[in-house]
């Protein structure tokens, strides 16, 4: 739908929909910004037809605003939250997962993101957006392609919860998730090693998932630790940042050797 919106051009507008940001922000004085959400979705039973929706509107410090389209060559991928939620879900659906993982997911989902923007407060974050309905990849690609740059992403250094590769591989993969695949296979470079369970975690449409954020790579260290002390549920270096202006994303099993 927000495609079909005409192009806005104003100078206080700082982000608007060309970016394929999550929020509109606009500028209201010298310091501050007024911020604007709004979300729709289909609740989860037959009837698919739009139902609920929410809009949240907040005043922001125009210094404190990070948005998508700021990722530079050079810069490294941290992650917040671990994948899977999406499949863990769906296996709920269909009475696939045991109390301690319901348990689990849950309060994975619960998990505000919170602590992990004020961790990114302590560096010069160049990027960031949060991973849900598009999957890990989805996003990325939408902060690549507003950023005019490239990315790898190490499969092995990318954080999942521990049932989601029985699951994967039992029939609890969302239609969402299979069409997150789908949709990026065009501007995904995938290793001849990774298996289809791991692209398909990798595209997970995720319910409240992590923080993904670009931050120089002098300042990575810097990031990891202010994460570690404010215990988020992850704090991993899941890839880097290359110049590729089409936006593509090289998908490798494992990190490079530095």
């Amino acid at each position: 739908m927000l495609g079909q919106l005409p192009v806005i051009e104003d100078p206080d507008l700082l982000i608007g929909s060309n970016t394929v940001d999550d929020s509109a922000v606009y500028r209201i004085n010298d310091r501050q910004a007024l911020v604007q959400t709004v979300d729709f979705f289909p609740p989860v039973v037959d009837d698919r037809e739009p139902k609920y929706g929410l809009v949240v509107t907040a005043i922001a410090n125009i210094d404190d605003v990070v948005h998508n389209a700021g990722a530079r060559v050079g810069d490294e991928l941290l992650l917040t939250k671990p994948l899977g939620s999406g499949i863990l879900i769906s296996a709920i659906k269909r009475d696939r997962l045991d109390t301690a993982g319901i348990e689990k997911v849950s309060i994975l989902m619960a998990t505000l993101n919170r602590d992990a923007a004020a961790a990114m407060k302590t560096v010069s974050a160049h990027a960031c957006t949060d991973i849900t309905g598009f999957g890990l990849l989805g996003h990325l690609r939408e902060m690549t392609s507003a950023s005019g740059v490239g990315a790898e992403v190490y499969f092995d250094q990318v954080p999942t919860l521990d049932e989601v590769w029985s699951l994967a591989t039992g029939g609890n993969i969302p239609g969402g998730t299979r069409d997150n695949l789908a949709l990026l296979e065009q501007t995904l470079q995938w290793d001849p090693a990774l298996t289809e369970q791991q692209k398909l975690v990798l595209c997970d449409a995720q319910t409240s998932g992590g923080l993904l954020i670009a931050v120089d790579s002098r300042e990575t260290a810097k990031l990891m630790t202010a994460l570690q002390e404010r215990q988020t549920p992850a704090a991993h270096r899941i890839g880097r940042i290359i110049e590729d202006p089409s936006g593509a994303i090289r998908v490798l099993p494992t990190a490079p050797r530095s």
